[in-house]
């Protein structure tokens, strides 16, 4: 009977222990799933994002308004997508950054991070609608691309920009 109890009671641990690394392999595969971002061509993400009427009346910008108004060098990414408003007091914009890899998007991220910071700072003892705008947008990364929209909408924009990569 003893031998019996031990047997059960040895075979209950090793379900136990196949059902933690079963658990474990779900857990890893969503975080991996939630993080990564399908190849999709820059010319596809633009075409869907100038399609939002509210996006098309920005100004499409280049790689020196990047350069200009994030810090970044063209060499810190590989393509982009950027519309801003034409006034320096309008604070809409989109900027979607794809990178080389997810390093190299996480440096870019900071950067736009650090430049969302400082516009707040500008704003945020007279511009009240610009600082709510601003404490509002989103910043995301998700595989190679890096997602900075601020606006009424930006929400919104984002869930446009994930259904391409997902």
């Amino acid at each position: 009977m003893r031998w019996f109890s031990k047997l059960s009671l040895r075979k209950r641990c090793i379900s136990a222990e196949v059902l933690i690394v079963l658990a474990l392999a779900v857990f890893i595969a969503i975080v991996q799933s939630s993080t990564a971002a399908k190849d999709v061509p820059m010319q596809a993400i633009r075409s869907r994002m100038d399609a939002i009427p509210e996006i098309s009346d920005l100004i499409s910008g280049n790689e020196n308004a990047v350069q200009r108004s994030f810090g970044l060098d063209t060499d810190a990414y590989e393509e982009m997508y950027y519309r801003h408003a034409e006034s320096g007091l309008d604070v809409r914009e989109v900027l979607i950054l794809k990178c080389a890899d997810e390093a190299s998007r996480q440096k870019a991220q900071d950067e736009v991070d650090s430049y969302l910071t400082a516009r707040k700072a500008v704003f945020r003892d007279y511009g009240t609608d610009q600082y709510a705008l601003l404490s509002q947008a989103v910043l995301r990364g998700r595989g190679v691309y890096c997602f900075f929209a601020a606006g009424r909408d930006a929400a919104e924009w984002e869930e446009v920009f994930l259904s391409l990569i997902r």
